[in-house]
């Protein structure tokens, strides 16, 4: 008699199939956290790392000019029209050869303030290292205050649309800077005493040793604005610049700025 085969189909059932879904979510689910904390782990490093490297330029430029790079220059000069104006420069500008930004300082004229128009392509370059890799934020452009009010004033109507330059979220101590009875800041003792003061300085100048004295902090997160330990709006209050290394506010209680 004859007899008759039939071939079994081979596949997944729908139940199965679900079921292999279902597995897989759960993987990813359980798999996923952990990725992200590998990969934040990765950028706090990256933070960590973008600090020594800033601390090692700051030292380089102690080896080649003797001093420290001051915390920013501030004097009378010219922009490039040839009016008279304040130019202002920070010390993360003047330490862009040591962080292999040699070719970014040869097109940042230092002669000039940082919101002249022959600077504008170079405040407008991000700088990796200058960068938290953390720190959430866009392309990290912002509207700079216009002038001398740069830093010195809450007014959103000094704000220059034309001026605009990236964040940095490391910054440098220049002293200690305090509020008085009146609401008003004052230096103490009475001048900058910060290894990044205005007038720089050298080994010799920090009496409590370089592993007790801090050189810089990170301040990341621009552009998020605080005041008064309150997130406020990015028109009502002036940024802290990679190139004038200005404090943030005068009135800012946690964040003081560069005069900490």
């Amino acid at each position: 008699m004859p007899t008759v085969s039939r071939s079994r189909r081979l596949g997944f059932t729908l139940v199965e199939l679900l079921v292999v879904i279902a597995i897989i979510g759960i993987l990813i689910a359980l798999l996923l956290p952990a990725v992200q904390q590998a990969r934040e782990a990765a950028r706090r490093m990256q933070c960590s790392n973008n600090l020594r490297q800033i601390g090692l330029a700051c030292h380089n430029y102690h080896d080649t000019f003797r001093t420290f790079a001051p915390g920013r220059l501030v004097y009378n000069g010219f922009d490039s029209s040839g009016n008279s104006t304040k130019v202002v420069t920070g010390f993360l500008a003047m330490i862009m050869p040591f962080v292999e930004q040699g070719n970014l300082s040869d097109i940042y004229n230092q002669s000039y303030g940082f919101d002249d128009p022959a600077n504008r392509n170079a405040v407008n370059t991000p700088i990796d290292i200058y960068l938290c890799p953390s720190a959430p934020g866009g392309d990290r452009k912002m509207p700079l205050y216009a002038g001398w009010n740069m830093g010195w004033t809450t007014d959103p109507s000094a704000l220059d649309p034309n001026v605009t330059g990236v964040a940095t979220d490391y910054q440098g101590i220049r002293g200690m800077h305090v509020l008085d009875s009146s609401g008003n800041h004052t230096d103490v003792p009475g001048r900058e005493v910060g290894i990044l003061n205005e007038t720089g300085a050298d080994f010799a100048d920090i009496v409590d040793g370089t592993s007790n004295t801090i050189l810089l902090f990170e301040m990341a997160g621009k552009p998020v604005h605080w005041n008064m330990s309150k997130a406020i709006a990015s028109d009502q209050c002036s940024v802290l610049r990679l190139w004038t290394l200005v404090r943030e506010q005068r009135r800012d209680a946690l964040q003081l700025g560069s005069r900490w």
